[in-house]
């Protein structure tokens, strides 16, 4: 099962913006949003889909 560890823990491929980096999980690109007050990773393959998520203090939310 895929969790928000192994989300965020994947290496970097390229990097967009300070808060923004682009990921690769097997064949499925991943964009990962790294910011004080948000986390979240979002799959760019078809359309685009929310993966994971949280909000600062809050659980992590899942897609």
């Amino acid at each position: 099962m895929m969790n928000d560890t192994t989300l965020f823990s994947l290496p970097v491929k390229e990097t967009i913006s300070c808060y923004i980096t682009l990921r690769q999980l097997d064949e499925l690109p991943v964009i990962i949003v790294s910011h004080p007050k948000v986390s979240a990773a979002v799959s760019l393959q078809g359309a685009p889909s929310y993966l994971a998520g949280q909000p600062e203090g809050k659980k992590t939310l899942y897609g």
